[in-house]
């Protein structure tokens, strides 16, 4: 795995930990209506699916990496523009919640 890969798995697993942790705390709300289905079948039915949709993006945007389909420094600028988009995401989740 390159270390945009990683990057985007590390903070995609931290938003999981934090998500769960303050659901199970009852201090948060899921704001994504797919992870609030998901909450029906428990908190073991939203680490499935956050999971689901971390890993999948990764493994495709991986495949494209390495194949050299797309040139590296735009496939870098890619990764970059959804890290970032993921943060401002994220962030906008949790000042919205407070």
């Amino acid at each position: 795995m390159n270390k945009y890969s990683i990057t985007l798995l590390i903070i995609c697993l931290a938003d999981l930990a934090f998500t769960a942790l303050g659901i199970n705390m009852q201090v948060l709300q899921e704001a994504n209506p797919i992870l609030l289905w998901a909450l029906k079948w428990g908190l073991s039915g939203l680490i499935i699916v956050k999971l689901f949709f971390t890993i999948i993006p990764i493994i495709f945007l991986e495949y494209v990496w390495r194949s050299g389909k797309i040139e590296k420094k735009r496939m870098r600028l890619y990764y970059r523009f959804g890290i970032w988009v993921y943060f401002l995401v994220l962030s906008g989740t949790i000042a919205c919640n407070y």
